[in-house]
């Protein structure tokens, strides 16, 4: 993220368009004690010798700080111990960078009239009379703090402890990334991090999300050696010592972890990457009708508007390509007189095909052949990508495809996800593009699910909080494993409510199916099914249920353990095992949470009811005023 105005300098102000920032942008400032303060005055603002909140945002913010106040509300001064801003603090814009000279009306939102010269520098505002020019001869100066009537929070802060979130910025200088605030740290020191985080002019997306992945993998990181720790326990991403009930301190394997790439740019001095991983999406990314990049690097080399000699043909400039080897090619964003001049490469698919696909805690990582740290089941990520101020940008959306897919046909290869398998064609079935982004209805729109953009402040805020709440879906659940809501007791029965957010039925993925069922509690305490379905509790009938967790599959599942209880004593027979149990042996006994026969099953009930004769309405309401009362309209 840089330094520059979140819009483009020569960009009109447009009074009915709303620009996000540190000001409120329905409010009037006046300026006194060196800081920018909101009066009750309406608008316009500038008859009452104020400044307009809204112009003020579109004026001074710039994208580092658009970003700060999206992410946790912006830096504050001063910030508590505990991480809070309370009202009375100011907001500080610190961009060490100058933005570009403004000239234009001042009238109704600022206390000036005519034509005015602006420019910001660090973090002063100068304002002068223009004269036809924009050069500074003795302006006003204004100090660019912002008075706050209240806590501003941003979609961190919003979450909360529902996330185990870190950070990781791009390096400024040198290769990779450096991670910032460990997964999994308290909320202030990921607070203070970000409000620390200053803008860079290198982005090295495949490098930073190659030292992200390592990072997870808890091994020697690649390009040095403060880029984070790997030989302290407690700062494993693995290893949970927060929140308090988690007493002792322990690895919880099998966690689903997800990495956001939050970026504005395309990528720059972005190499360094192991040859083993420069083509490791080579099955997996569409590589189009053009003649194939010569190697695994592909062209990644700087040249001039000629033909390049690369095994590219007759090509010129990479205008034609639309490899997945080509990051020069006017796909991925390359110009014709510039195509590679910044050291850019094609690797970000590659490395997130690699880190969405790979076990990265087992004894030997595979593509990299060296030693790691072993845990039980699988661990890998899943990469979202995040376009800040800007649209279309194939080499975030091919990363997206290669390390967010749905692997529902098992290939590990993001495609229609049937069998036989096949590519994904425009409103059919796809592993990486089942929604509407936009909307989340479940509609395939063309992009990848876990590729997401802005434009602008809001929709950055939106958008960043439509992708969490996506990765906060799939981490309480994945396709395959429960969540068990609710449980109430009754007179020698159970109810039990669970749901899966996402599941997949006959090569169909349904969203967020539910199951209300009952089952025989015991006077042992022990659960049992139904299991020759007659309604009634009979011990040496009825299977007693023990459920586990199944990490030995990926995603992890949720079945359960059935024992016979011939002697109707409570405890399972030693001599019936979890398997087909003869003679009841038309259920197996290790068992998915579906296969329990239950009592009751409201979910199914509601299904198959007739809702010509028993219709069934669900209401809702909308709540603008945020009283907790049904609105007028």
């Amino acid at each position: 993220m840089d330094n520059s105005a979140y819009h483009d300098n020569d960009e009109a102000y447009v009074a009915a368009t709303i620009y996000g920032g540190y000001f409120d942008t329905t409010k009037c400032y006046s300026y006194a004690s060196s800081k920018f303060s909101p009066t009750a005055t309406t608008k316009p603002c500038g008859t009452a010798g104020q400044w307009d909140g809204n112009f003020m945002n579109y004026l001074t913010m710039s994208r580092i700080e658009i970003a700060k106040w999206v992410m946790m509300g912006g830096k504050c001064t001063p910030r508590s111990v505990m991480g809070n801003c309370y009202p009375g603090g100011t907001l500080d814009l610190q961009t060490t960078d100058r933005v570009d000279d403004k000239s234009m009306a001042a009238d109704n939102v600022t206390p000036y009239t005519g034509t005015r010269c602006f420019q910001r520098t660090g973090n002063t505002l100068y304002v002068k009379d223009s004269g036809g020019s924009c050069v500074l001869a003795n302006p006003s100066s204004f100090n660019l703090k912002v008075d706050t009537s209240s806590e501003p929070q941003g979609v961190i802060q919003q979450v909360g402890n529902k996330a185990r979130f870190g950070l990781m910025e791009f390096k400024g200088a040198g290769d990779g990334g450096k991670v910032l605030a460990d997964v999994g740290g308290n909320m202030v020191s990921l607070i203070n991090a970000i409000e620390n985080t200053n803008a860079t002019t290198w982005t090295p997306l495949a490098e930073s999300l190659y030292e992200a992945t390592r990072y997870f993998a808890q091994v020697v990181p690649a390009y040095a050696n403060s880029d984070y720790s790997y030989t302290v326990t407690n700062r494993d991403p693995y290893y949970f010592t927060q929140p308090d009930w988690m007493n002792p301190a322990q690895y919880v394997p099998c966690c689903k972890s997800f990495v956001i790439l939050f970026t504005d740019g395309q990528p720059t001095q972005d190499l360094a990457i192991p040859s083993s991983l420069q083509d490791y999406a080579h099955t997996a990314a569409n590589h189009g009708t053009s003649v194939h990049c010569a190697g695994g690097a592909g062209c990644t080399v700087n040249h001039s508007s000629s033909p390049h000699t690369s095994g590219h043909g007759t090509f010129p400039d990479h205008l034609s390509m639309i490899d997945h080897h080509d990051n020069c090619s006017g796909y991925y964003g390359g110009l014709a007189s510039d195509s590679c001049n910044w050291n850019g490469s094609h690797y970000l698919d590659d490395v997130a095909y690699w880190a969405h696909t790979t076990d990265l805690r087992q004894a030997t990582i595979p593509g990299l052949g060296i030693a790691g740290k072993d845990l039980t089941g699988t661990q890998n990520l899943t990469i979202y990508t995040f376009f800040a101020f800007g649209t279309g940008a194939n080499i975030l959306k091919d990363a997206a495809k290669a390390g967010g897919f749905k692997d529902e046909n098992g290939n590990n290869i993001p495609d229609n996800g049937q069998n036989p398998a096949g590519p994904c064609v425009p409103g059919g079935p796809c592993e990486y593009d089942k929604v509407n982004n936009l909307t989340g209805v479940s509609v395939p729109d063309g992009i990848p699910d876990t590729y997401f953009e802005s434009a602008d402040a809001f929709q950055m805020r939106d958008r960043l909080m439509a992708a969490i709440t996506d990765i906060l879906k799939q981490s309480a659940a994945g396709t395959s494993v429960s969540i068990l809501a609710t449980a109430g007791e009754g007179d020698g029965a159970l109810y039990q409510a669970y749901f899966y957010p996402s599941k997949v039925e006959g090569g169909q993925e349904i969203k967020w199916l539910g199951y209300l069922r009952g089952l025989f509690l015991d006077k042992y305490g022990n659960l049992r099914e139904d299991t020759v379905k007659d309604g009634k509790l009979v011990l040496n009938q009825d299977r007693i249920v023990r459920m586990f967790l199944d990490t030995s599959v990926t995603p992890n599942q949720v079945k359960a353990n059935l024992y016979m209880d011939a002697d109707e004593d409570g405890d399972p027979d030693p001599a019936n095992p979890p398997a087909p149990l003869a003679p009841l042996d038309t259920v197996v006994g290790i068992v998915d949470l579906d296969s329990i026969v239950s009592i009751w099953e409201g979910g199914n009930k509601l299904a198959l009811r007739d809702t010509t004769t028993l219709p069934r309405n669900v209401y809702t309401f909308v709540d603008l005023d945020n009283n907790g009362a049904v609105g007028s309209t």
